[in-house]
């Protein structure tokens, strides 16, 4: 196929949909491509020697992660980088996913046995997912698992001990997806940050993926899932916090070209007139991003560094709470980078709006599964 520099395009993750498969030649690297990792590497923007290089981007330097930085290799720091970098990346490490090429993170724990609650990007799982022809509204849907309903084998989650092997595979079932309206339901680059969200779940289940695929198990053979989490955050009743303007976060996913271990970089969340000014620079810059206007409500402006591959990751304060889901981001190449990430107040406000409206029957199925929403 055609390789593309990702350079107009913002979305961060690459959808799996079969169906969306086809016409992969003719869209940007971050649309749905045929499931071939050597096919979609970018050598322009993720090329591990220019962008990946571990004497350049992936030193974290003297100052640690007491202030911004580029990207940094996951696991190099937890092995030998900076006090300040390996206490934050080790609060959070255990909480964010491999997602098909993409990533998602844990939100919560709930149920029994004790499932992940998982939030990410709604255009890494692909058109597949959305629910009704291309070019037509999806509606919101809030919904438990019925007992019958297979996951599907496409998540990799950390083990308890925080080690992440890659040849395992975990279920997941979607529980909530917003609406899409029709304008942004043509493929996976149409959707905006404020439709392009879902929550869902993962068990314990682990199965080898090869060359045939695993039997994923229904709902009513889920297991309890292991998570390394040192600081007990995932079952904290304060499940999320807002972004603090000015502050620090942790953006962490993991990228298409690697490190498989996981990247991450500090960035600082941009109050409101420091984002519009973001999007106004980058519109002045030609950059796709500069064309989308500031969703104050439903996203946070961080100044940081992320690549393809980390949709779906999160974005972390430095007490190790999520603060956002990573979508999109500007030009990796250009003087300075910005990262759009929806608030997480945004994904609870959007879930509890979706259970005010079901019957009590349903609330009664779906409540169990939920993290506080406040």
């Amino acid at each position: 196929m055609t390789v593309r520099r990702w350079r107009r395009q913002g979305l961060l993750g690459i959808a799996l949909s079969l169906g969306a498969c086809a016409s992969a030649d003719d869209r940007p690297l971050d649309a749905a491509v045929p499931l071939d990792a050597t096919s979609v590497l970018d050598a322009t923007v993720l090329d591990a020697t220019t962008v990946l290089d571990a004497t350049t981007v992936l030193d974290a330097g003297a100052t640690g992660c007491d202030t911004t930085t580029e990207l940094l290799d996951l696991e190099a720091q937890l092995a030998s980088g900076p006090e300040t970098c390996r206490s934050w990346a080790d609060a959070v490490r255990g909480r964010v996913a491999v997602n098909g090429f993409g990533s998602s993170v844990l939100w919560s724990a709930r149920g029994e046995p004790r499932l992940g609650v998982v939030v990410g990007a709604m255009h890494v799982l692909g058109p597949g997912w959305f629910g009704g022809e291309p070019g037509t509204d999806v509606a919101e849907r809030l919904a438990a698992p019925s007992d019958d309903e297979s996951g599907i084998m496409r998540i990799r989650v950390r083990t308890a001990s925080g080690a992440i092997d890659r040849t395992f595979v975990s279920p997941q079932w979607v529980t909530y997806r917003p609406s899409i309206p029709a304008a942004q339901h043509e493929d996976v680059t149409t959707i905006l940050p404020r439709h392009d969200l879902f929550v869902g779940l993962v068990d314990g289940h682990r199965a080898q993926d090869d060359l045939v695929a695993p039997l994923a198990p229904t709902f009513a053979d889920r297991s309890a899932l292991a998570i390394h989490d040192p600081r007990g955050l995932v079952d904290d009743e304060r499940s999320f916090v807002d972004a603090t303007p000015g502050g620090l976060v942790m953006l962490i996913g993991y990228p298409q070209a690697g490190p498989e271990g996981g990247a991450f970089s500090i960035g600082r969340v941009l109050d409101d007139e420091g984002a519009r000014a973001a999007i106004e620079w980058l519109a002045d810059q030609g950059d796709e991003e500069g064309e989308i206007a500031y969703e104050p409500e439903v996203e946070a402006i961080v100044e940081g560094h992320a690549v393809a591959g980390m949709s779906g990751g999160g974005a972390f304060d430095r007490d190790g709470r999520l603060v956002g889901v990573l979508v999109r981001a500007s030009d990796p190449e250009a003087e300075r980078q910005y990262v759009r990430v929806v608030r997480m107040r945004y994904v609870a406000e959007s879930v509890a709006r979706a259970r005010a409206a079901l019957d009590a029957s349903a609330r009664a199925a779906i409540d169990p599964l939920l993290p506080p929403l406040e």
